[in-house]
């Protein structure tokens, strides 16, 4: 029962009822690149923070098709949100770049979601995503 004030008028309350917090919009936390040395190109993947595992590129090729096609992709990524040959890593002389092969679900670079067909550079320590997928792909090299 509310505290009765002067001639039966309950009172109001001094403060508020509390209410739960607002959720926040998430910002997607960037992995730094991990310090141990790397022989050749490579993705290094993390889930929730941890290294789960590590793609390794390699010297010899020079185009790799990433995606969920195990017979179209040479890096296979496993997310129902990941078109079958999503995107693409291609070193062109000393640079790496990635492109979006039109995927349904997009891919992101650094937080920054990717044009489709457009050539982007990849910079040593770059997060990559895909997808809705939270792994991230931290490039090295």
């Amino acid at each position: 029962p509310a505290a009765q004030g002067y001639a039966g008028v309950p009172l109001a309350p001094l403060l508020e009822p509390l209410q739960p917090p607002r959720p926040q919009p998430t910002v997607q936390q960037r992995i730094p690149e991990p310090t141990d040395p790397v022989a050749e190109p490579c993705l290094d993947v993390f889930k929730g923070g941890v290294n789960v595992g590590r793609h390794v590129l390699g010297t010899i090729k020079t185009v790799w098709a990433l995606g969920r096609a195990p017979d179209q992709c040479d890096v296979v990524l496993n997310h129902e949100s990941i078109s079958r040959k999503h995107a693409e890593l291609n070193k062109q002389g000393m640079f790496m770049f990635l492109i979006d092969l039109g995927s349904a679900h997009g891919t992101t670079l650094d937080g920054v979601r990717i044009e489709t067909n457009a050539p982007i550079r990849v910079c040593k320590g770059a997060n990559i995503r895909f997808g809705a997928s939270t792994r991230v792909y931290v490039y090295r090299e």
